[in-house]
């Protein structure tokens, strides 16, 4: 083999990585533009629900100094309030774990619900049924409610 046999294996493999690997760094591409693009409608509904929230607390300030009055305080709050509602239901549609966040909320609230029924109404020893007014376990004799 001689130099030139060399160099044309070269290129050709160099062509080969750069033909195979193309499409590869053009997706990584695509998805850092597309989660920079996701990231900036994030922020764009950050602004618009904080921007919100400062005009409803201006609209209660000019309210309590008379500069508008009641009926369209009640109007133009009730549709500020509606906006702002808009914006955090499309928030919590861009946040990929907020359906995770709801099923733990749900699934803690379950499980602490449990908790408060079971210690009310079980022995914490062993597990008995209780009646509402027992101060001793009648199975292990456990102490339930200190003696007053």
């Amino acid at each position: 083999m001689n130099t030139a046999d060399i160099v044309v294996i070269v290129v050709m493999a160099i062509g080969l990585v750069a033909w195979i690997g193309e499409p590869v760094v053009r997706r990584g591409r695509m998805q850092e533009a597309a989660a920079d693009a996701h990231d900036d409608a994030i922020e764009r509904l950050i602004l618009q629900k904080e921007t919100l929230y400062t005009a409803i607390r201006d609209l209660d300030f000019d309210h309590q100094t008379g500069k508008v009055d009641a009926e369209d305080h009640v109007a133009l709050r009730r549709q500020m309030e509606a906006e702002a509602a808009d914006i955090l239901r499309q928030l919590d549609l861009a946040d990929p774990l907020a359906d995770l966040d709801l099923v733990a909320e749900r699934e803690i609230l379950a499980y602490r619900r449990k908790e408060d029924a079971a210690s009310e109404d079980t022995c914490p020893t062993c597990g008995t049924d209780l009646a509402a007014d027992a101060t001793y376990c009648p199975i292990c004799g456990q102490l339930l409610k200190p003696a007053v």
